[in-house]
């Protein structure tokens, strides 16, 4: 069922494998697997019920990382900030401190630390991401709005630098380094 229910989302037939992800739960609530693809493919159309069904592979099996991640992912679109920072921290602390797999869980800390404003602690998550992916767009675009927001242009320009060397941050970063500019000739 499990099965059927992937080949229907790559399918892109929504609908039919939601159908069979919960025909596969109902047959083994236990299964967490079947409950985490329910949840991603829930992400679509509704985030509530797509929490719910991460929240059920997390309780089910609390070391899969996959679960937490994704669910801290969901609560960030929430807006639940504090629950997604449980969500990644749990994340980090299965990953272990060597693992490269954290990455992505450290830049969106320092995502929501920025949102927060609590830019101290935005830069030492994003200090962390870079030191496993040292041109990582995303990494480096939070790391440079932590230091722009510290007073520390040097450092958010060669930060937003890095970030604009990624295709998918090349926007963002450059759009902050006209920022910068603008600023600095004002002054």
């Amino acid at each position: 069922l499990l099965m059927l229910a992937k080949i229907y989302t790559k399918e892109r037939n929504y609908s039919a494998a939601e159908r069979y992800y919960r025909k596969a739960i109902r047959i083994n609530p236990d299964y967490y697997k079947a409950h985490f693809s329910l949840g991603v493919l829930l992400m679509k159309t509704d985030l509530n019920k797509a929490r719910l069904s991460l929240q059920k592979a997390a309780d089910i099996k609390d070391d899969y990382y996959n679960a937490h991640e994704t669910l801290g992912i969901v609560n960030m679109q929430l807006k639940n900030y504090d629950n997604a920072i449980e969500n990644f921290i749990k994340t980090i602390d299965i990953l272990g401190e060597k693992s490269k797999k954290r990455y992505k869980s450290l830049y969106l800390l320092a995502d929501i630390y920025n949102t927060k404003k609590k830019y101290k602690i935005a830069k030492d998550y994003a200090l962390l991401a870079v030191d496993i992916k040292e041109n990582g767009g995303p990494a480096n675009y939070h790391l440079g709005v932590a230091y722009k927001n510290l007073g520390d242009k040097g450092r958010a320009k060669s930060a937003f630098e890095r970030a604009s060397k990624d295709k998918d941050w090349r926007a963002s970063a450059k759009y902050e380094l006209e920022l910068m500019k603008k600023k600095k000739k004002k002054n």
